[in-house]
């Protein structure tokens, strides 16, 4: 997997044209949400909750 990373990133800096997927596959369709809503509610509980503990981060300069 790291070895395709690498060759993904490279491919993106030469091309300058790539895109992501992520297919979900399950046996069950109950296992997982119809929709992928649940990803952004939890990054966003995620950086409340990081930006409550430290100091937001700055950048070079400011």
């Amino acid at each position: 997997m790291w070895e395709f990373y690498l060759a993904s990133s490279e491919m993106a800096f030469r091309e300058q044209n790539l895109m992501v997927f992520q297919i979900q596959l399950t046996k069950r369709q109950d296992v997982v949400p119809m929709t992928r809503d649940y990803i952004m509610r939890e990054e966003q509980s995620l950086r409340e909750a990081e930006n409550s503990r430290h100091a937001p981060l700055r950048l070079a300069g400011e």
